[in-house]
């Protein structure tokens, strides 16, 4: 039997940064999800025996790039200027990619500030970069089914 192919559509990746859905990815490298600290910490004696320290810390940071033509960037923009304003800039995180099973979320999050790469430029692919801090981010990398619609059928 052949090999699976799987398949990964970025058109199915779902972002919901509070109740707006963030639409108008850069193209390439767009998101990265990552926890600030790994889940243990170890130590290693000197006769070779090894203790390890679960770590408590589930903050993370997400780094998400538009485009620069995005209205998601109104969105985002507003969010920063009212956590100025206001300093009740916290809100909720959801990531899904909706073409397989990656699933990542935080309930307390913040936007660290505006974009430093609002640059203007004539090239195309003009980014803005918005960098997210998580209180308590949950991970969960579940790759991507094979084509479920042959193997669901009866």
């Amino acid at each position: 039997m052949a090999g699976n192919i799987r398949t990964f559509d970025p058109s199915e990746l779902s972002v919901i940064v509070g109740v707006y859905p963030i639409p108008n990815f850069l193209k390439g490298d767009f998101l990265e999800v990552k926890r600030n600290v790994t889940n243990f910490d170890f130590d290693v004696g000197t006769e070779g025996e090894m203790a390890r320290v679960a770590q408590t810390d589930k903050s993370g940071t997400i780094t998400l790039k538009l485009q620069h033509e995005s209205p998601a960037n109104a969105v985002l923009s507003g969010l920063i200027a009212a956590d100025e304003i206001s300093a009740a800039g916290i809100f909720p995180i959801n990531i899904a990619d909706l073409s397989g099973n990656d699933v990542h979320t935080a309930l307390k999050c913040f936007l660290m500030g505006y974009p430093e790469d609002g640059k203007y430029s004539t090239s195309p692919g003009r980014a803005l970069t918005y960098i997210f801090i998580c209180a308590d981010l949950d991970m969960f990398f579940g790759g991507t089914d094979a084509d479920s619609t042959f193997t669901s059928l009866p």
